[in-house]
């Protein structure tokens, strides 16, 4: 049985076929948690084209390996695993650190393969009772056994994900703005505080979401009620540090425009939220 995305609009529990080896350095996973994200509401809404009708939906899980290829030598069957959102692999053009991002995982696109996701040549994904892992040997990681599923699932996306403030290069004492306080937004809150940052100022316009940043230790500003261009310049008017750094959450053209406007000069702007197809400008000359 899997979640299976027949169309626009749709998911439903099906019957699918038992997942099986097709490469030598495949594995195979019996899954004992799955998450829903929010990639994964872009495919059911309809804005990320090309996902292919009958794909499993998922990107996010833990399990345990019932099957080895081959060429998979360090793990076995009954090695509990967690399986990551992209694919890795070890080909020679994946650069050292960006095992993802490498002909072998996707040699028909630019950006990592990531499961549950379009284009024919995207993956099934483990929101299903069993899953098929390519390059198990480079992609699978062993949990350490006192992280329950829960902890664990948390690994395999939203938590690397949210950790993302390192890519708004956030040093001691900045003042770091987070655009979108969802499950990501809050990672990268924490990642930000966890790297030195003097001052978080979340936003979001969601009250629940709110709540839980302040409850964080972040400023908030509801982005619904407030210019939050306008009311962050006075909130940061008086502060040597200024906006330093900023982490865009969500992706969007005008959550992009607030961001370059709003970060300070020889600012960072790090965007780790799902950009859809759809998204196709950046607003370089505000920058």
């Amino acid at each position: 049985r899997a979640v299976v995305y027949p169309g626009v609009g749709d998911i439903r529990p099906e019957d699918v076929p038992e997942p099986r080896i097709e490469r030598p350095t495949d594995a195979l996973v019996r899954i004992t948690a799955s998450a829903t994200g929010g990639t994964d509401l872009h495919v059911v809404r309809g804005t990320m084209p090309g996902t292919t009708e009958g794909r499993i939906l998922g990107h996010e899980g833990v399990g345990v390996v019932t099957e080895v290829g081959p060429h998979v030598r360090n793990l076995e069957p009954g090695d509990r695993v967690v399986v990551p959102s992209t694919v890795a692999c070890t080909a020679r053009t994946a650069a050292p650190g960006d095992d993802a991002q490498c002909d072998g995982a996707d040699p028909n696109g630019r950006a990592p393969r990531l499961r549950g996701q379009r284009r024919p040549a995207a993956l099934d994904g483990p929101q299903a009772e069993g899953a098929r892992v390519p390059y198990a040997n480079a992609g699978l990681v062993k949990p350490p056994d006192e992280a329950g599923d829960d902890r664990a699932l948390l690994c395999s996306d939203i938590f690397p994900t949210g950790s993302g403030a390192d890519m708004a290069v956030v040093a001691q004492g900045d003042v770091v703005r987070v655009v979108g306080c969802g499950s990501v937004g809050r990672f990268a809150i924490w990642s930000a505080r966890h790297l030195g940052a003097g001052r978080v100022i979340a936003v979001d316009t969601i009250p629940d979401r709110l709540r839980a940043a302040r409850a964080q230790g972040a400023e908030v500003v509801d982005f619904g009620a407030e210019d939050p261009v306008a009311l962050i310049a006075e909130m940061t008017s008086g502060d040597r540090r200024r906006e330093r750094g900023a982490v865009a959450a969500r992706v969007g053209p005008q959550v992009l425009d607030r961001a370059v406007q709003a970060v300070a000069r020889a600012g960072t702007l790090g965007i780790i939220g799902v950009s859809p197809p759809t998204v196709t400008t950046f607003p370089i000359g505000a920058a």
